[in-house]
């Protein structure tokens, strides 16, 4: 009698608690077939997230002014200006003896403004991250 018990106690618990027809036939024919099949294109590499890495900075659009030299006035070229100041160091890639930046507003010469971080060093001020002032960015205005 608690033989017969054991029996129907078991059947009743398969019938409840198995419901898959997936068997292990089935899972080691998917992996075998997983291994034969050709391999699809491996994706890019991604990269681990790193609490070292330096803060996300979205590309913001450049915008360019059109610079020509007085002295030998040439085709104007387009200098890249990374906000309303032009570093003279990005000038001096384009212009290597630029020491100024004007454009011509009829028959005058406006010279731009110029910022400078500085240092006090004895009796002298020493200048340094020199930008041009940029009054508009325009392309039609040709920086001298």
């Amino acid at each position: 009698l608690i033989h017969f018990y054991k029996r129907i106690q078991i059947t009743k618990m398969a019938a409840h608690n198995y419901l898959s027809t997936y068997t292990l036939k089935d899972f080691i024919a998917e992996k075998v077939t997983l291994t034969q099949s050709p391999k699809k294109k491996s994706s890019p590499p991604v990269s681990p997230l790193s609490a070292t890495a330096s803060p996300f900075q979205p590309k913001v659009p450049t915008t360019c002014i059109s610079v020509t030299s007085l002295v030998s006035p040439s085709l104007p070229c387009l200098v890249p200006v990374p906000s309303l100041q032009l570093p003279l160091s990005v000038l001096r890639q384009y212009f290597p003896f630029a020491i100024n930046l004007h454009y011509i507003s009829g028959q005058d010469l406006v010279t731009l403004a110029r910022s400078s971080r500085y240092i006090i060093i004895e009796d002298r001020v020493e200048l340094s991250h020199q930008a041009f002032c940029i009054p508009f960015l325009d392309t039609e205005i040709t920086f001298v």
